[in-house]
């Protein structure tokens, strides 16, 4: 039997968002109370129907029960919006508060002089440096340009299709970002510096 929470599954699926923490990240949502809520773990309140069937263009009568009628609403994203496609690298999302506390903890710990600390995590194997998908990577944010050597991460933006995607690139001279696992940049493409890594980690959990 298929229930409300395999729907929402379903729908978030169907609006492109093939990770539920790429779709939590998007609509400022707590991470906990929604996996909750499409787990089947927590009931689902009217409200969050609702704020759900609008975010992945369903109607709310599908989620609750099922009927065909998915496109009636309009998904809540701006016209120039350009959606995430996390392909290597994507934010970090604990899976308790207590980890996440933990992991922030040590990030400032292992990079004192960031500025701006933010946390990813690897979705592919980069065995050139020794690092592997699932790797925690702490990120200073604050460093707009890498110096040769550093690995950054950068934020690839396709012009044509609105698409975005996250890579891991090695500074190196003469040019300023050297692709790691990927073809050169298409003409409709460009991308910025997300921050450099400091730190990595590979988690015991």
């Amino acid at each position: 039997m298929i229930d409300l929470n395999d729907r929402l599954r379903q729908a978030r699926i169907d609006a492109g968002f093939e990770d539920a923490s790429t779709a939590v990240k998007e609509f400022g949502w707590t991470y906990s109370t929604y996996m909750g809520h499409e787990n089947g773990s927590r009931g689902v309140k009217s409200p969050d129907v609702a704020k759900y069937a609008k975010a992945f263009g369903v109607s709310e009568s599908y989620l609750l029960k099922g009927r065909s009628d998915t496109t009636t609403q309009k998904r809540d994203i701006p016209e120039n919006h350009t959606g995430h496609s996390e392909t290597h690298v994507a934010p970090f999302i604990a899976p308790s508060d207590r980890t996440r506390t933990s992991i922030l903890k040590l990030a400032e710990t292992l990079s004192p002089q960031s500025k701006k600390v933010e946390v990813y995590q690897l979705r592919t194997h980069y065995p050139s440096l020794m690092l592997l998908s699932g790797d925690i990577l702490i990120i200073d944010a604050h460093v707009t340009v890498a110096t040769p050597g550093q690995i950054a991460v950068t934020l690839i933006s396709n012009a044509k299709s609105g698409s975005e995607r996250t890579a891991l690139r090695l500074a190196a001279s003469p040019h300023p970002i050297t692709p790691i696992g990927e073809p050169a940049l298409a003409s409709d493409e460009s991308e910025r510096m997300v921050g450099v890594v400091v730190a990595s980690m590979r988690p015991n959990f």
